[in-house]
C-alpha cells in the first residue's frame, strides 16, 4: 500500500490494406515516431517485402510512453479506413514489475551501505596489512556489484517507462490479380521450356547421325551399283 505500481506493457496492431496503401502508411507511423522525438518514441526495427507486384507486407517496432502509445492506438483507425483497410488484431499484455523493481532498490541499498563502511574501515587505516587487502578486495567486489543492479534496475524502469508497440502490416487479398494466372503462365512456359530442349535434342542427334547417314548410303550405292552386278554376272 502506498506504493505506485510499475507496469511495463506491449502492445500489437494488426493492419490489412491495399497494396498500394502498405508503405505509405508504413512511412507515415515512422514519421510519427520520430516527429514525437527520441525521449518520446524510438524506432527499434522496420522493415518491408515485396515477394510480389500484387502483394507486399512490412513490419513496425517502436517503443514509446504509454501516453504517446495510447494516443497513437485511439487514432490510429480513423487513417486505416480512409485508405480503404481495416484493423485485424489489437493486443495489450501488461507485466508487473513492482515488486521486482522494490526488490532490486532494496539490495542495491543494502550494497551501497555496505560499500560505506568498507570505505569507513579503509579510511581509518586501524587494521593489519592483511585484513586491509581482504577490505580493499570486498570493496571492489561490492562496488561492481552495485555498478550491475544499478544498470539491472534502469533497465526495469526503462521497460516501465516505454512500452513496446509492434504493427504488422499486409496486403488486402483481391479476387482476381496477376499472381492468380501465375500457375498457368508457370505451366505453359514450362511446357514450352520442355517442347523445345526436346527439338533442340532431336536436332542435335539429327546433325550427329547426318554425316553416318552420307556414308552408309553412298556405300549402298556402291554396292548395288558396282560391286553386286558383278558378283551376279560371276
Amino acid at each position: 500500500p502506498g506504493v505506485a505500481q510499475a507496469i511495463a506493457y506491449t502492445h500489437s496492431l494488426g493492419l490489412r490494406l491495399p497494396v498500394a496503401e502498405v508503405e505509405p502508411l508504413l512511412q507515415a507511423h515512422t514519421a510519427a515516431c520520430r516527429n514525437a522525438g527520441p525521449a518520446t518514441c524510438i524506432i527499434i526495427s522496420s522493415w518491408t517485402n515485396r515477394p510480389a507486384e500484387d502483394w507486399v507486407s512490412a513490419g513496425l517496432n517502436v517503443k514509446a510512453t504509454p501516453a504517446f502509445i495510447e494516443a497513437f492506438l485511439a487514432g490510429v483507425e480513423a487513417p486505416v479506413t480512409a485508405a480503404g483497410g481495416e484493423v485485424t488484431a489489437r493486443a495489450t499484455n501488461a507485466q508487473d514489475l513492482t515488486r521486482q523493481i522494490i526488490d532490486s532498490e532494496a539490495r542495491l541499498n543494502a550494497q551501497v551501505a555496505l560499500r560505506r563502511r568498507l570505505e569507513g574501515l579503509l579510511a581509518t587505516r586501524e587494521a593489519k596489512l592483511g585484513d586491509l587487502l581482504g577490505i580493499e578486495r570486498e570493496l571492489a567486489r561490492v562496488t561492481a556489484e552495485i555498478e550491475s543492479m544499478t544498470a539491472a534496475l534502469r533497465g526495469l524502469r526503462l521497460r516501465v517507462a516505454l512500452s513496446d508497440l509492434t504493427i504488422s502490416y499486409e496486403t488486402r487479398a483481391r479476387a482476381v490479380t496477376a499472381s492468380t494466372f501465375e500457375p498457368l503462365t508457370s505451366a505453359l512456359s514450362g511446357f514450352l521450356r520442355t517442347f523445345l530442349a526436346a527439338l533442340g535434342a532431336v536436332i542435335t542427334a539429327f546433325a550427329a547421325g547426318l554425316p553416318w547417314l552420307l556414308l552408309a548410303g553412298v556405300s549402298l550405292w556402291i554396292w548395288v551399283k558396282l560391286v553386286w552386278p558383278r558378283i551376279r554376272r560371276r
